[in-house]
C-alpha cells in the first residue's frame, strides 16, 4: 500500500509541476494581451485627435483656395482694365 501511495504521489507531482507552469504561462500571456489592448486604446484616441486635425486643416485649405480664387479673379479683372486702351 505504501508503494502505491509513493507511485501515486510521484505521478501527481509529475502532473502538477507542468500544470503549474502552464497556468503561469497562460496568466503571463493574458497580462501581456491586456497591456496591448490598453496601448491600442491609447493609440486609437491619438488617431482620433490626428483625424480631427486633418479634417480641420482640410477645411482651412478649402477656405484658402476660395480666397486665392477670388484674389486671382480680381487680379484678372485688374489686368483687363489695365490692358484696355
Amino acid at each position: 500500500m505504501e508503494r502505491l501511495w509513493e507511485i501515486a504521489r510521484e505521478v501527481l507531482v509529475i502532473l502538477i509541476i507542468p500544470l503549474l507552469g502552464w497556468g503561469i504561462s497562460v496568466e503571463v500571456r493574458s497580462a501581456v494581451a491586456q497591456e496591448r489592448v490598453s496601448q491600442m486604446g491609447g493609440d486609437i484616441a491619438k488617431m482620433g485627435v490626428i483625424i480631427r486635425d486633418v479634417r480641420d486643416n482640410a477645411l482651412h485649405l478649402v477656405r484658402l483656395e476660395g480666397k486665392i480664387d477670388t484674389a486671382n479673379a480680381r487680379l484678372e479683372e485688374i489686368r483687363r482694365m489695365l490692358a484696355k486702351p
